[in-house]
Parts: C-alpha cells; structure tokens; sequence
C-alpha cells in the first residue's frame, strides 16, 4: 500500500478512484436502470496516467465503510497516520500534508476523518478541484449527496477541463438524486472532454438506455 505522494491514476477500464490497500481505489458501479440494465462504472481519485494526481470519480453504491463501520487498521495504517498526523501538528500550515492525510483517510474508508483533513489544505490554499472532488466523495460517503453534488460543481467551476467531477456529478445525480436530465447533462459535458475511453463508452450505453427509456430526449 502506497501510503504517501503516490501517483494516482486511472485503472484499466477508465476512471479510477482510491481505494483500501491498492495504489488505485476500483470501485464498480451499478448503474441499474428500470428495464434491469446494469453497466460497471468507476469512481477515482487520481490523475490521467503519468500526471499529476487529480480527484477521483464516484461509484453508485456506498464507497466506504459509514462511520462507525470501518474495519480496523493494521500497524501499518496507524503508524502512517500518526507520521502524518504528527506532521501536519508540527507545521499546521503545510497545504501538501493536511492533503495527505485527507487522502490516506480515504483509501482507509474514514471519510469524517478525509473531510476534516481536505478542510484544512482548502482553507490554506482555496480553489483545489482534485481536493474538491474527493471531499465531495467522502460526503457522498456520508449519505449526503447534495453536499457531495455542490462541491463536484464548485471542483468544476474552479477548473471547466476538470472531468472527473463530472463523471462524479452524473453518477450522484443519477443513483442517489434520482435527476436523470442532470446526470445526462454532466456525463454530455464529460463526453465533450474525454470523447474516448472505456469509461466514455460507458457513459455512451449509459444514456444511450436512458434514451431507449424515453427518460431523455
């Protein structure tokens, strides 16, 4: 398990997202539609290969563990938080480590924890899409997709090219929100920044159903 300053990027069948114990957080997405239609779809947490990490997309089922929930952490894991912890108490202001511990709290599925951490890298340096995005998957994670929904908007309206709070918006829209028209609406504005891939082939037979259902135009 990579613990820190990894790079994050898509798994093979498109959009990646964190996950316990794995450098990438492969989550699989049951989109599941009236007439019984079910496509995989994927939430990440990390950047087109070889860049920078970037924020994650989402998966239609819970993605962590509730509060309460989580399973227990070995050695390892808590020795890693506490390196981080004792960090970020010792420099209050380092954006990078309070970043960190947001996103080590997320691949181990303590979300009230990640949330608390992306708070204070925001409140230091405003405006991270990436942050944004994964904060607004631990909301989710939470049972609060209108929080989850408004922060995937602002990762969004920070950053137009920001496709990965995209693909999260459409799927919270869709599966939690019950709003195909704004699901069909972010996963079009998607499509137009990534035309090509597993994922967007996805998404194509995604709203192509929900067309054949008469549920968009």
């Amino acid at each position: 398990m990579k613990l820190e300053g990894e790079k994050r990027s898509p798994d093979k069948e498109g959009i990646s997202h964190r996950g316990p114990g794995k450098g990438a957080f492969i989550v699989s997405v049951l989109l599941a539609f009236g007439v019984g239609f079910v496509l995989g779809a994927i939430f990440e947490h990390r950047a087109i290969e070889g860049e920078k990490r970037t924020s994650s997309p989402l998966s239609s089922e819970t993605i962590v563990p509730a509060t309460g929930q989580q399973r227990g952490l070995t050695s390892e894991e808590r020795s890693a938080l506490a390196a981080l912890e004792a960090r970020v108490n010792s420099d209050p202001n380092d954006v990078d480590g309070w970043i960190e511990l947001g996103n080590l709290n997320y691949d181990l599925g303590r979300p009230a924890e990640a949330i608390r951490a992306y708070e204070k890298a925001l409140a230091l340096k405003p405006g991270n899409p990436d942050v944004l995005t994964d904060m607004g998957t631990m909301y989710r994670a939470l049972g609060q997709p209108e929080k989850a929904v408004e922060l995937f908007r602002e990762a969004h309206r920070v950053d137009p090219r920001h496709f990965n709070s995209l693909y999260n918006e459409g799927v919270v829209l869709l599966h939690d929100l019950n709003d195909v028209q704004g699901a069909a609406r972010a996963w079009k504005e998607f499509l137009a920044l990534v035309p090509q891939g597993p994922q967007s082939e996805r998404i194509k037979r995604i709203l192509e159903t929900l067309k054949d259902q008469g549920r968009i135009d």
